[in-house]
């Protein structure tokens, strides 16, 4: 690899796109990759908090480029060094090298190294920035999360070998350079659009202005892939449509049973407090029957009560609920069903002893009712009652 130093300084002209150079040594410490998710939390916490001032500077950066058609340099110089130290973090996590990243965002002695040169941009392509990173955007997220459905193989891998294989190594910087070039890109550190996730071509290494009689140096971070490495990209970019497909199709099922509880939970409660409404007449009944009520009045109500269970217990059986309370609202039918029979009988009794003893069981029924009915409320909410 050639050696190069990191740059921030703007330059004029063509843009270039960023480079990545990653010391190629493979070898591995078997106990800093089993442990590798612990160590890097630490540099995730820190790149966490540094990325929340990043916003706020590429923001303020967007506008001042639309003016200016350049990022002022303080500007300029953080994200610069953000972008690269975002990659120096990658690079430990996704076991590109052993050497634990500096706590600091310039590290030039580091062996992940980004080469970026901040300059010119063009206002219009400013304005437009973020329609324009949709497709490397995508690119960026289809790779990348296809290395991520990977990354527990790819860790047991380096673990049991001690060692990256060359073509996995690669193959993983180039969709690291490729992530960090989109980055450099939607942050305006760049005007050069990203590109390179299958590796360049060695033509690509000859100096522009190299004479017919001199040799061209190979350009800084050049990155030619062999056929094993561009196949294991391309297996990446497929899991990562796998892995997106699936979560798609999740997110579609897990709105439809959103959909489905919200619209349960909507009916439940308006049925409930129909029949809790109903309840309450039939308490009115009852009391307006007088202090020594006539039988025929109280069971003329247990009727009409008997009837309100009845027109739930049919509410229930329409409602389309979820599976989390399916259980709970077919327990709730049979509790419901049984109340409107008791109700149903009282509303017969041939006579006042009759009567009294089959009321004795009606309020037991009643509380095994409210408790599932509560329950039902709770497996469609996660917590509370029905309404009323």
């Amino acid at each position: 690899m050639t050696t190069t130093t990191t740059t921030s300084r703007a330059v004029d002209g063509a843009p270039v796109p960023p480079a990545l150079l990653v010391e190629p040594i493979r070898g591995r410490g078997r106990l800093s990759v089993a442990f590798r998710l612990l160590l890097v939390l630490p540099q995730a916490v820190a790149l966490y908090l540094l990325s929340l001032v990043g916003v706020v500077v590429v923001l303020l950066g967007w506008l001042a480029a639309l003016v200016l058609g350049r990022l002022p340099a303080p500007f300029a110089r953080y994200l610069a060094h953000l972008t690269s130290y975002a990659t120096r973090v990658n690079a430990y996590l996704w076991l590109l090298t052993d050497r634990y990243p500096p706590f600091r965002l310039s590290a030039d002695d580091y062996p992940v190294r980004v080469e970026l040169a901040p300059g010119r941009l063009n206002r219009l392509a400013v304005l437009f920035r973020l329609l324009l990173a949709i497709p490397a955007a995508i690119l960026s997220t289809l790779a990348t999360g296809g290395w991520l459905v990977s990354s527990f193989v790819i860790w047991l891998l380096v673990l049991v070998l001690g060692r990256v294989p060359g073509a996995l190594f690669d193959a993983t910087t180039a969709v690291l350079r490729y992530s960090m070039r989109y980055t450099a890109y939607s942050w305006l550190v760049t005007a050069a659009y990203p590109w390179g996730l299958f590796g360049d071509r060695p033509a690509l290494g000859a100096a522009v202005d190299a004479g017919p009689a001199e040799e061209a140096p190979p350009r800084p971070g050049l990155l030619v892939l062999s056929g094993g490495a561009k196949l294991l990209v391309a297996l990446f970019l497929v899991l990562g449509v796998v892995e997106l497909g699936a979560a798609g199709a999740a997110s579609v099922v897990a709105a439809g049973n959103l959909r489905t509880t919200t619209e349960a939970r909507s009916d439940f409660t308006a049925a409930y407090d129909t029949l809790t409404a109903r309840i309450q007449q039939y308490q009115q009944q009852v009391a307006d029957c007088g202090a020594r009520p006539e039988l025929a009045c109280v069971q003329a109500a247990d009727a009409e009560l008997a009837g309100a269970f009845e027109a739930f217990g049919g509410e229930l059986r329409r409602i389309e609920f979820p599976a989390s309370a399916q259980d709970e609202a077919a327990e709730l039918e049979r509790r419901t069903d049984r109340i409107a029979g008791a109700f149903r009988e009282l509303s017969t009794a041939g006579g006042p002893r009759a009567y009294e003893r089959l009321a004795s069981s009606t309020q037991q029924l009643g509380n095994d009712f409210d408790r599932q009915a509560q329950a039902v409320a709770e497996a469609l909410s996660g917590t509370g009652a029905p309404s009323g």
